[in-house]
């Protein structure tokens, strides 16, 4: 779905899908993922999103799949995490506005936390 595209071109696979898209970048090499996760944080900040979708998935699975990398393959997003740290902020900072219910989605700065939490681990 990804390879030879460049990010700009990627944003409408976010907006058609971002739960299969979330799904391909968690199962891509380091080099291309590094690349590609910064287009998806720049994707959910821009809350550009389609009529009727509030952004709530974009936000929850940005965020889900930083922490399962740093959980998982750490190697993988350390080089990149302060370009993301901002960005995370900025979602836990504004979850409502993503229409993200804590009911449905969790806390984000519960999230957020444990984010911080292991980005601070020794590798």
């Amino acid at each position: 779905m990804f390879a030879g595209h460049t990010n700009d071109e990627m944003r409408q696979r976010f907006y058609e899908n971002v739960l299969l898209a979330t799904e391909d970048l968690r199962w891509m090499p380091p080099i291309p993922f590094r690349y590609y996760v910064v287009g998806f944080r720049d994707f959910v900040v821009a809350r550009e999103f389609q009529p009727g979708d509030d952004g709530s998935d974009a936000a929850s699975c940005f965020m889900s799949l930083v922490q399962q990398k740093l959980d998982e393959q750490r190697d993988y997003i350390l080089p990149i995490m302060l370009e993301l740290l901002t960005a995370l902020r900025y979602i836990t900072e504004n979850q409502d506005s993503y229409g993200a219910d804590v009911a449905i989605y969790g806390d984000f700065r519960e999230r957020l936390q444990q984010i911080e939490y292991l980005y601070a681990q020794e590798s």
